[in-house]
């Protein structure tokens, strides 16, 4: 009987004591939450604590710098505060990584903390990855405006090649009309010279001519009363040779008909001596001899042969002036054409080579981006069975 309450009174104390054992360790085990601590001043930091948090797995407490107690969590992680800096750099030629900081609490379990830590780096990697890839998407859009402005360019290039194309066809044309110009000077030069000889012999013959009428003593009003007498006569001798019963006769009307032809010249002399001083330029009076007058008329014929023989002179010069316009027009026709060719040939090579980087770059949405930066950081899915 006493040794069996001594027994039950053992197992009692054995119990109590374990009862203690179990309560002292329940109030000193581990904390098993996690804390994100945010110091990021940008947008990663807290796309990565919500993607953690969505992400579930851990007890996540999410705070600023300065808000929790470290002893109160398994592990806490902070954010830098460069963190979205240092994501911006990973597609420039100078990347920065970011330092994410680890406080652990001495009792928690380390695979636990490791986890929490690998789901943090892992958020962070693929936000990296969607910088990076939204760098290209703006890559693609930049392509996408040196597409359109290579495209407006060729519009432009294919307008000027037309233009190029309607000047050499008037440059042609123009080439036509220098070799007309050549030709047409050397006719024009050689009708002067023609025209000096025949101006120089008749010049000679009116000097003479001149000479001759000044010896007479002829004055232009003589010559208009001796005109005038003349066709008085004539007026009086043609009505009476028209009325002879004989008029008919061939011979009598062929010589009325010269005197009445001669009566018309008699008319004509003295109204055309009355405009000389217009026709040539000089004072002219009836007082005027033929001599003098003769003289006048062969000077104002001089007068015009030297203008003519200066526009001969310059259309010497003209064949060579054409020659060297023809030159440079056909210089100018053939430096155009290729410049607009080349250009055409590197607008053309800039279209191929933007659609070639467009079709390399496609076109995400956000959303796909996202999708494909977090691929890219856990590529594999580990099914357990």
């Amino acid at each position: 009987m006493i040794d069996k309450r001594a027994r039950l009174l053992c197992l009692a104390t054995a119990l109590a004591l374990a009862g203690g054992l179990v309560a002292c360790a329940g109030d000193d085990a581990a904390p098993t939450a996690m804390a994100l601590v945010n110091a990021d001043t940008g947008p990663t930091g807290e796309r990565v604590a919500k993607a953690v948090q969505d992400a579930g797995g851990y007890e996540w407490t999410v705070a600023e710098p300065g808000e929790i107690d470290a002893d109160d969590f398994a592990a806490v992680i902070t954010l830098p505060a460069d963190l979205t800096s240092s994501m911006a750099t990973l597609a420039t030629p100078e990347p920065k990584r970011a330092k994410v900081t680890v406080t652990t609490h001495d009792g928690a379990d380390p695979d636990t903390v490791n986890g929490a830590v690998d789901a943090v780096t892992h958020r962070i990697g693929a936000s990296g990855v969607d910088a990076a890839l939204a760098a290209v998407s703006q890559a693609r859009n930049q392509m996408t405006s040196v597409q359109f402005t290579a495209q407006l360019l060729s519009a432009g290039v294919n307008a000027a090649a037309d233009g190029a194309g309607q000047f050499s066809g008037g440059a042609q044309e123009m080439l036509g009309f220098l070799d007309y110009a050549k030709e047409g000077a050397g006719q024009l030069t050689s009708a002067i010279e023609l025209l000096n000889q025949t101006v120089d012999g008749a010049a000679k013959q009116a000097n003479q001519l001149a000479d001759a009428l000044g010896a007479t003593g002829v004055t232009i009003a003589g010559v208009q009363s001796s005109a005038a007498a003349m066709g008085s006569g004539l007026d009086q001798v043609l009505p009476l040779l028209k009325a002879l019963p004989f008029s008919g006769d061939p011979q009598l009307a062929d010589i009325i008909t010269k005197l009445e032809a001669l009566r018309g010249v008699s008319t004509q002399a003295g109204t055309q001596l009355a405009g000389l001083s217009e026709l040539t330029g000089a004072a002219v009076d009836p007082n005027t001899d033929l001599g003098t007058l003769l003289r006048t008329v062969v000077a104002r014929l001089n007068s015009a042969r030297d203008q003519l023989t200066q526009g001969a002179e310059l259309a010497k010069g003209l064949p060579t002036l054409a020659e060297q316009g023809g030159a440079q027009l056909l210089s100018a026709v053939e430096q155009l054409t290729g410049g607009v060719g080349a250009l055409q040939n590197i607008v053309g090579n800039l279209n191929t080579q933007t659609a070639k980087a467009l079709e390399a770059l496609p076109p995400r949405a956000q959303s796909q981006q996202s999708a494909l930066a977090l691929a890219l950081t856990d590529p594999v899915e580990v099914v357990r069975e």
